[in-house]
């Protein structure tokens, strides 16, 4: 296979990965560049345990393709080794929801 027809995670995928001690769905956050490119992707974890938070995004099956209502997590975003991600589930989430979640990450680090 060479390196032009290698598929990279995309910003806004939802993948089924290792995170935070156990396979859970996790939402690549960084940009094509750098999952094109770098060995790790920025994710943040989804639960289907729902509490209101400044720093949850409630994220609708509809949306995600899952078979469940989840949250995105954003206060735990952090650096994901590539090959923790084991296979792409549910669709791409919408642009709009994605921007909810960047303000949802800029909370989580103190950004007004």
């Amino acid at each position: 296979m060479n390196e032009s027809s290698v598929v990279f995670p995309r910003r806004g995928e939802i993948y089924r990965a290792f995170a935070h001690g156990k396979n859970r769905p996790v939402l690549v956050i960084s940009p094509n560049g750098r999952n094109q490119y770098g060995r790790d992707v920025l994710a943040i974890p989804l639960s289907t345990r729902h509490r209101l938070a400044p720093t949850h995004v409630k994220l609708r099956k509809e949306q995600t393709g899952l078979p469940h209502d989840s949250t995105a997590k954003c206060e735990y975003i952090g650096p994901l080794d590539k090959i923790e991600l084991k296979e792409r589930i549910g669709r791409r989430v919408p642009p709009e929801t994605l921007q909810e979640i960047e303000y949802a990450v800029m909370r989580a680090i103190g950004v007004p």
